[in-house]
C-alpha cells in the first residue's frame, strides 16, 4: 500500500479528521470525518482511502452582486452592504434572513471588496454546514 494510502487526508468539506469504519455484520468499511460525519462509498480499505484522499469539496457559486450593494439569496433575504456613514472607506457587511445578522465592519483601501470576499466565505460556511 503506498503512503498515500495509509494516511487518511483531513475532511475536505470541514477539515475535520477522518476514521476508517468497519461495518463487522454488514462486510463494509469506509471513511467517516469525526465532524461533520461525512463519508465515503464503502469497499476494499485501499479503494476506500483512495477515493477519501482525492476527493474535492463541491463548488459554490460566488455571490452576484448589485450596484445598489445587495446580493439577494432569495426572496427572503440575502447579504447587504451598507456605507458608514460620514465615512468614504468604510463598510458594513450584514446578512438579511428573517431578520439582519451582523457579519462584520471594513474600512481603509479594499474595504468594499474585503467585505464582498466575507460576505462569500460566510456564504459558503453556511452552504457547506448544511450539506449531509
Amino acid at each position: 500500500m503506498s503512503d498515500n494510502q495509509n494516511t487518511l487526508k483531513s475532511c475536505p468539506f470541514c477539515g475535520g479528521i477522518p476514521y476508517l469504519a468497519n461495518v463487522a455484520m454488514a462486510g463494509c468499511l469506509y471513511v467517516v470525518c469525526t465532524d461533520c460525519r461525512m463519508q465515503s462509498d464503502d469497499g476494499s480499505r485501499d479503494r476506500v482511502v483512495n477515493n477519501w484522499n482525492t476527493r474535492t469539496p463541491p463548488k459554490i457559486k460566488p455571490l452576484v452582486w448589485h450596484p445598489t450593494g445587495i446580493s439577494y439569496l432569495s426572496e427572503r433575504g440575502g447579504y447587504r452592504i451598507i456605507d458608514t456613514p460620514g465615512r468614504t472607506d468604510a463598510f458594513r457587511l450584514l446578512v438579511a434572513n428573517f431578520g439582519t445578522t451582523y457579519v462584520g465592519d471594513f474600512s481603509g483601501n479594499g474595504a468594499l471588496q474585503s467585505a464582498k470576499t466575507a460576505a462569500n466565505a460566510d456564504y459558503e460556511r453556511r452552504i457547506l454546514a448544511a450539506l449531509e
